[in-house]
């Protein structure tokens, strides 16, 4: 009855302290995030200064630069000539220039078979534009990495914070087992315990904190910065998804992917360099010359020369015509085969994500709710001696660890989000992961 009386007591002061020590951890961590912190660095405003600083990208976009200045040399008349002939100088004096029979300047001008610096230059324009599209096709890949690096970041300090919150919980049940041996309820075994398990969460907070440092530099060097630098934190958590349909990001992709950007101007390229191959296997080429001729004593004249190639006859124009078609259906099927493979890239990854998504709700509308059911259950038994320590401790990790296994899942789904925006060539809007209610 004694015993009965002085429980009653000790039950709010209990209670009292473990409420107590749960506010001061989270005023601890309000003060820590009101301590002069830097600003929150938005997940696209990361990958977009990723983008802008990066060399590769530069040097890309100078080598297609110097691609498209190739348009004006294709369409371009070849150099003209100038010729310079004296005839007919003794042999005894081969130096002897006023002696010759005959002086002729000539000026001459070769000019393609028609169509042809049309087709070649639209061929080099599409090589250009091509080289562009690898450069995008670089970018995606670059901003995929940024993205990760950045769910990286995030998955740390969530992890920090899941194993801070952690260490506040068993910090009140630690207050609550002191309480309890004051009165004989509880072992000094139960103490020793919560000592073991707190300081395994100390350890859990050193590696995620390591973690987190090592995301950090990755960020940092990303940007070309020292990776020490400080970082602001992430405005964005991991729990966000896409609400896009197949057939809406396949589309997307259609329009904004670099590969098949590149194949399909490749494909044009190669069809004009067929086109004009075909020209110069069908038409002649012509030249033009414009003469001054001088023999000593005699009245000066002028002579005017033309001449055209005759392809019909023999040559190798046919054999680069043929050549040329085949490398345009080439490129052709190139084209397609991208194509095909994004359609692939797009489905597989979007089946990925829904199945991530289901996991996540899962644990999220059945799994935690249950765990954190089971440890307020199994807390009270354990204040009115009804339960030990190590069954609340059984509980307390599967709450913990279904917590860990909830922001895996959520970084995970980050990550095949930054693979997804690779295989559509662009960045997606991104929306809030939330738990359904289950049914």
């Amino acid at each position: 009855m004694e015993r009965a009386q002085w429980r009653g007591r000790l039950y709010p002061v209990i209670w009292g302290g473990l409420l107590m020590a749960m506010a001061g951890a989270q005023s601890r961590a309000r003060a820590g995030e009101a301590q002069g912190e830097p600003k929150a660095l938005e997940r696209n405003a990361f990958v977009a200064m990723v983008l802008r600083r990066h060399p590769e990208l530069e040097a890309l976009r100078q080598r297609a630069k110097a691609e498209s200045q190739g348009v004006r040399a294709e369409d371009a008349l070849p150099a003209p000539e100038l010729g310079v002939e004296i005839w007919n100088l003794p042999l005894a004096r081969p130096y002897a220039f006023r002696d010759a029979d005959m002086y002729m300047a000539e000026l001459r001008q070769t000019f393609p078979a028609p169509g042809t610096r049309a087709a070649l230059a639209r061929a080099r324009r599409h090589e250009g534009r091509a080289a562009l599209a690898e450069a995008r096709l670089r970018a995606s890949v670059l901003a995929k990495e940024a993205a990760e690096a950045y769910a990286d970041y995030a998955h740390a300090l969530r992890d920090h914070q899941t194993h801070r919150e952690h260490g506040a919980l068993l910090e009140g049940m630690r207050m609550v087992a002191r309480s309890r041996y004051v009165t004989a309820g509880s072992s000094l075994a139960d103490l020793a315990k919560l000592e073991v398990e707190l300081a395994r969460v100390q350890q859990a907070l050193l590696r995620a904190e390591g973690e987190g440092k090592r995301a950090q530099a990755a960020m940092n060097l990303m940007l070309g910065r020292p990776a020490a630098a400080v970082l602001a934190l992430p405005a964005e958590g991991l729990s966000r998804t896409i609400r896009l349909s197949d057939e809406a990001l396949l589309q997307g992709a259609l329009r904004h992917r670099g590969d098949l950007q590149a194949a399909q101007h490749m494909a044009r390229a190669a069809q004009a360099r067929a086109q004009g191959q075909s020209f110069a296997a069908r038409r002649p080429e012509f030249m033009v010359g414009l003469g001054y001729w001088q023999m000593p004593q005699m009245r000066a004249g002028m002579g005017v020369k033309a001449s055209m190639s005759l392809p019909w006859l023999w040559g190798r124009a046919r054999a680069e015509a043929r050549m040329g078609e085949a490398l345009a259906q080439a490129a052709e099927d190139d084209r397609h085969a991208v194509a095909r493979q994004i359609r692939i890239e797009i489905g597989v990854v979007c089946a990925r994500i829904a199945a991530l998504e289901r996991e996540w709700q899962r644990l999220q509308t059945s799994t935690l709710p249950a765990a954190k059911r089971a440890v307020e259950a199994l807390q009270s038994s354990y204040v009115t001696g009804r339960s030990s320590l190590l069954e609340w401790l059984d509980a307390a990790r599967v709450v913990l660890e279904t917590r860990m296994e909830a922001t895996d899942l959520e970084a995970e789904i980050a990550r095949e989000i930054a693979l997804l925006e690779q295989a559509t060539g662009r960045l997606l809007p991104r929306v809030e992961l939330r738990a359904e209610e289950a049914p």
